[in-house]
């Protein structure tokens, strides 16, 4: 996505085009002027020397349907020369959205194409009969029976086609409204029937609204692919009502979780975390959704009396609400699996099915999916989403091919043969391929250390600064970092010496938090825990001392060393060595100094990995308000120095938002 990477190998672009996501949909777009030339695989049919009969079918989204060719069958380079009475197109567009040919175009009762909507665009010729049919959405628009149909040749394929050529060049700049998108392309050398022709375009849209459900985010595709299988969704604007509505039960219930863990309110928390965890249905899945979910209208501040942090994890550390921790840690854990999953079933390829007609089980059958075979599903109820079956065994007619979408890597072209049980695959391969780069080890570790967006603080901090050791413990057998540096530097073990709690210190310390670290005007946590013993009796020098013979069995002895420490230690080392007569030669100190320096850069790289395995999950990184819509994502790899805008909100400007403007 936002390359020219992995493009089909039987089609070639001529102008600018590039894969991109629009509304969360993969896709090619082209920029006007732009066209492809298909490389077609039949060599001929009929009589004659050339294809002349033939079924061409593309899924194609217009932003204006409005006076543009579809298809030409020679003229756009000189290899393809046209003749002088050819037509420039073979299939265009007229002004009030109707496709034909010759100047014929269907009626006001036709089908026509709308502006920004996807549709599925199908022509059968036949030369030898002069016949030409048009088909939109699998319904026939237009049938035209005119003799230049067969004369020199003008509709017949001779190895080439070209998509949307024309002649009129156009400028970029001025005409961005008319770009065109293409999911998928399928070509067959034979005249389909109506009823394969509808069940192609069936297939087209199922691939399309199953695309739609896998750019979901992981935390709502699952109930939005549960709602499809119960009720398919008839268009992407339906699936948009959807997951709008499965948002708006998500904030009601986060911000009632907000508010009672804010009051402290015990009977409320149980009352909604009870809700969550086990409401049936979309409910099921609605500790997914406030795993996930951040408060935008709240402001977060380190040190002060409210949560540190947006996530509902900081503020249930904060409220010390165990059950409300408890929920949120287990749907962390369960979206890893969830992610495990996803992960095994693509290394595995597919998943053995056995066809309908046979005992023996295909090899290439339709991958399976989180949940028990759903769309990222978890709960483990019901069937995948299968392929909508067409009149004639459930296959798409005699000689009918599979479409794949641009996702996939190649359009189809297939002779007239019927298609194998691997025909329905490709939009199920995009389900478990476009997931971005998280693993189940990283969706874990960025769930429990969710970062504030200003603040930088993780739940664990949270926690520290209130003083509740039992949901410090709790984070950090979940995996929380217990040395995460806040926006200021602090660690959670600076919030809770800061504070006075030494049992949770203990608690950090215990865990591997360095207790004599120091930061450019902070204290070491150790000196900030000692202020608050004086007042604390007897207990609170104790505790001193017990974190500090913790640190000291932790480190080895090293007893609060520090890396200058550890570097004069070396020195000293070193001089010993010197003294008892073996004396470093220049060639030791420069292959000491090149490991010293490889040992640093190595640190540095293992600090840069921990902090990017703390950084924002891939799924969060979707912008829910751009799915099935008509922006265009064309992602662009993240840069190293990226790693600390977490919120993922810098990716654009406000300019560009909600426009046409691309981000490459």
């Amino acid at each position: 996505v936002g390359s020219q990477d992995g493009g089909p190998g039987w089609v070639e672009g001529r102008g600018k085009w590039l894969h991109v996501r629009n509304g969360g949909i993969r896709c090619l777009k082209a920029w006007p002027s732009t066209f492809f030339v298909l490389r077609v695989p039949f060599r001929k049919n009929g009589s004659g020397t050339h294809l002349n009969q033939f079924t061409l079918s593309m899924h194609v989204k217009l932003l204006d349907a409005r006076s543009r060719n579809l298809l030409s069958s020679a003229g756009w380079d000189k290899w393809s020369q046209a003749k002088e009475t050819d037509e420039e197109a073979q299939l265009r567009v007229d002004g009030d959205g109707h496709a034909g040919a010759l100047k014929e175009f269907g009626d006001a009762d036709s089908p026509a194409l709308a502006d920004r909507t996807w549709h599925v665009v199908t022509v059968t010729v036949d030369s030898s009969a002069n016949m030409v049919r048009v088909y939109l959405d699998g319904e026939q628009a237009v049938e035209i029976t005119n003799p230049k149909i067969s004369k020199d040749a003008q509709f017949a394929l001779k190895g080439r086609v070209a998509l949307l050529y024309s002649k009129e060049r156009r400028d970029d700049a001025e005409v961005e409204y008319d770009a065109v998108y293409l999911r998928a392309l399928s070509i067959h050398n034979r005249v389909l029937s109506q009823e394969a022709i509808s069940g192609e375009a069936a297939v087209f849209k199922r691939m399309l609204l199953e695309d739609a459900v896998a750019a979901a985010p992981r935390h709502f595709r699952a109930p939005l692919a549960e709602r499809h299988l119960d009720a398919p969704a008839e268009d992407l604007a339906e699936m948009r009502e959807r997951l709008d509505e499965l948002r708006a039960a998500a904030d009601r219930a986060a911000v009632e979780l907000w508010a009672a863990l804010l009051v402290r309110d015990a009977n409320a928390i149980t009352d909604i975390v009870s809700m969550s965890a086990g409401g049936g249905g979309a409910g099921d899945h609605l500790p997914l959704q406030l795993s996930h979910w951040r408060h935008e209208r709240v402001a977060t501040e380190e040190m002060g009396s409210t949560p540190p942090g947006e996530a509902l994890l900081h503020a249930a550390a904060f409220a010390g609400s165990e059950v409300a921790v408890e929920l949120l840690l287990d749907a962390a854990e369960r979206e890893a699996r969830l992610c495990e999953r996803e992960r095994d079933t693509q290394s595995a390829g597919a998943v053995q099915r056995a066809e309908t007609r046979g005992s023996a089980a295909t090899a290439h059958s339709r991958p399976t999916t989180p949940g028990g075979g759903k769309l990222g599903g978890g709960g483990g109820r019901g069937a995948g989403l299968s392929r909508p079956t067409t009149p004639g065994g459930g296959k798409l007619g005699a000689g009918a091919s599979r479409p794949t979408t641009p996702g996939g890597g190649m359009f189809s072209a297939h002779r007239g043969t019927e298609p194998k049980a691997a025909a329905m695959l490709s939009s199920g391969r995009l389900l478990l391929l476009d997931q971005g780069t998280d693993d189940p080890t990283g969706v874990r570790h960025k769930l429990v250390n969710r970062r504030g967006v200003r603040t930088k603080c993780t739940p664990l901090h949270a926690a520290a600064a209130a003083g509740h050791t039992k949901i410090v413990s709790m984070l950090i057998d979940a995996g929380a970092e217990v040395e995460a540096c806040s926006a200021s530097m602090r660690t959670p073990l600076h919030m809770a010496c800061s504070k006075g709690w030494a049992d949770a210190a203990l608690e950090l310390v215990t865990a591997g938090a360095d207790p004599h670290r120091t930061a450019h005007g902070l204290e070491a946590p150790l000196a900030l825990l000692r202020k608050w013993a004086t007042s604390d009796g007897g207990r609170g020098d104790a505790m001193v001392r017990a974190i500090a013979t913790t640190w000291e069995q932790q480190s080895g002895g090293a007893g609060g060393g520090t890396a200058a420490d550890a570097d004069a230690d070396a020195d000293a080392d070193a001089d010993a060595d010197a003294d008892a007569g073996q004396p470093q030669s220049p060639d030791g100190k420069r292959a000491a100094a090149a490991g010293a320096a490889d040992a640093a850069a190595t640190q540095r790289r293992r600090m840069r990995d921990r902090e990017r395995r703390l950084d924002v999950l891939d799924s969060d990184r979707i912008d829910l308000d751009a799915l099935y819509t008509d922006e265009d994502d064309q992602v662009r790899p993240r840069a190293a120095n990226d790693d600390d805008s977490s919120d993922g909100s810098s990716r654009s400007s406000d300019d560009e938002d909600y426009t046409d403007e691309d981000d490459e």
